[in-house]
């Protein structure tokens, strides 16, 4: 048990290193996107119109800029975006990321990181283009916060200690992603649950909603 512990501790120090390095990398982007929106605009006049849709078709893919309430969750979403775009993997969300302010940033970029990554993994395995979906909403209701993240899954999913097996050929990590994700949703007296049938695997956190914002 307490070696569990320290490597989950190992886990969220790394993530949380990661996730100043992401939004670093996705401000740049960002504003690399705007001035060279800014440079096609110049260009109107000199280009026909279909070169100018195709150089606007091009930028968008790096256009990375994403409003949800919350910064970190802009930031894990838009991270995750381009990685689902280069799998061809579709990325539906619906989230009010204001609700989420009484939790500590290292511990959203974690919990969203954790559970997307392992959604891509699984859609990735899938041939059909119209189950390379993964869909996410965070709500509130009845006084919780509600996070919901569905995907389509290949094959049979066995399990050990209630948690799914990874099927990664790395198992040194197995299964710390939802060991991190339960231990967080319990950080903030919540808890994680999770579905498998019919090849859809669905994954549920709820929080008690708290209006006070976290120091960070």
């Amino acid at each position: 048990m307490k070696q569990e512990m320290q490597i989950l501790e190992h886990m969220l120090y790394l993530q949380k290193q990661q996730f100043k390095t992401s939004k670093d990398t996705i401000d740049i982007i960002n504003i690399k996107c705007h001035d060279l929106k800014h440079q096609i605009s110049q260009l109107e006049g000199r280009l026909s119109e279909s070169e100018l849709n195709e150089l606007k078709d091009a930028i968008s893919i790096y256009d990375l800029s994403v409003k949800t309430g919350n910064d970190v969750l802009d930031v894990i979403l838009a991270e995750k975006s381009l990685k689902c775009w280069q799998n061809a993997i579709k990325l539906n969300c619906m989230v009010d990321g204001a609700i989420l302010s009484f939790m500590r940033s290292s511990d959203i970029y974690s919990l969203f990181g954790n559970a997307i990554d392992n959604a891509i993994d699984a859609v990735q395995k899938l041939e059909d283009p119209d189950k390379r979906v993964i869909s996410l909403s965070v709500k509130r209701a009845m006084g919780m916060v509600a996070i919901h993240i569905e995907n389509y899954y290949k094959g049979a999913l066995s399990f050990e200690n209630d948690l799914p097996k990874t099927t990664k050929k790395d198992v040194r990590y197995h299964g710390f992603g939802l060991k991190s994700i339960k231990m967080i949703a319990q950080k903030y007296n919540g808890f994680m649950s999770f579905d498998a049938s019919n090849y859809i695997f669905k994954l549920n956190i709820l929080l008690p909603f708290r209006q006070e914002k976290s120091d960070r």
